[in-house]
Formats: C-alpha cells, sequence, structure tokens
C-alpha cells in the first residue's frame, strides 16, 4: 500500500505543478514590471517592441527564439533601454520554450 501512494505521488503531483504556457499578457506584465524608468524606457518602452515577435505564431521553438534574438539586435544599438531590452529578450526567450516545445 506505501509503494501505490508513493507511486501516485511521483506521478501524480508533477504533472499538477506544471506551469500553464506565457501569454502575451504575461509577457508584457513582467517585462514592464519593476524597473526603472530609464532614459526612453518610460510607458512600456523596450518591451512594446517585442510585442510583434510574441504575439505571432511559429512553426517550432527555434524560429520562436530566432525572432527573439533579431528583435533584440536591432534594438541593442539604443542604448537608452538597455536594461529593459535585455529583460525583454530573457522574458521573450523564456515565452518561446513556454509555448513552443523541443520536440516540434
Amino acid at each position: 500500500m506505501k509503494r501505490l501512494v508513493i507511486i501516485l505521488t511521483l506521478v501524480v503531483f508533477p504533472a499538477a505543478c506544471k506551469t500553464p504556457p506565457m501569454t502575451v499578457s504575461n509577457f508584457m506584465f513582467m517585462c514592464s514590471f519593476g524597473q526603472s524608468h530609464e532614459g526612453g524606457c518610460a510607458g512600456g518602452g523596450g518591451c512594446r517592441q517585442f510585442d510583434p515577435v510574441v504575439s505571432a505564431s511559429y512553426k517550432t521553438l527555434p524560429d520562436c527564439l530566432l525572432a527573439c534574438d533579431v528583435a533584440y539586435r536591432d534594438l541593442r544599438g539604443g542604448a537608452s533601454c538597455a536594461t529593459r531590452i535585455s529583460k525583454a529578450r530573457r522574458l521573450c526567450e523564456k515565452f518561446c520554450r513556454s509555448n513552443y516545445s523541443q520536440a516540434e
């Protein structure tokens, strides 16, 4: 009986703890939350530029990650929002990994 309880706990508990995929709203909130208003970053600057990336549909995880990287490279020249742009890139990659599996 103890073995059955242990096995059920090991199988059922991790399945119940699975995190749902990140949404575009989650991305925007986490990106904008807690950041200072670095020069030019007020009002979601640095995050809004990633909105088209996380709003698009991709066939594979690598396609989504590439779109995050391209957006980051396009923005990093403007150092006024460097901290937020770096945070947006990390969150964009997290968004991709939570919405597209490696096996796709």
